[in-house]
């Protein structure tokens, strides 16, 4: 699978990337009100993040680079939020995250990595 706009859908992924580096850093995150919903916004992240980056990269190898790099970002994430003292460490934040990068993975593997192709194709009608 060829995309056309290859270069734009990295460019938004690193855009979805820094936006989760911004969000877990500032001192006043928008808040939700449901404590649930923060590990749920955790979990749906992640997701985002592998199911976005899984579309962009296909070799296993690739994948599994970015696999680990998702999973090592939301514990780097973490241990900052430890270090300052307008957010905490959360180890279930951490789980969150991660579930959230395995569950892509999960889609990933049964054919949800021609979501962006598919826009391409039937949506902007790239040929």
């Amino acid at each position: 699978m060829n995309l056309k706009y290859r270069t734009l859908w990295l460019l938004i992924g690193w855009g979805m990337i820094l936006t989760v580096w911004y969000l877990s850093l500032t001192p006043k995150p928008p808040e939700m009100g449901i404590k649930i919903w923060d590990k749920l916004n955790h979990f749906i992240a992640y997701a985002a993040l592998m199911g976005w980056f899984g579309q962009l990269y296909l070799s296993k190898m690739q994948r599994v680079f970015w696999m680990l790099f998702f999973v090592s970002m939301g514990i780097g994430i973490e241990i900052f939020q430890g270090m300052g003292v307008h957010r905490y460490f959360e180890y279930k934040d951490m789980l969150a995250n991660t579930l959230g990068v395995l569950a892509a993975v999960l889609v990933l593997l049964f054919r949800g990595d021609g979501i962006l192709f598919w826009f391409e194709q039937r949506i902007l009608k790239v040929s």
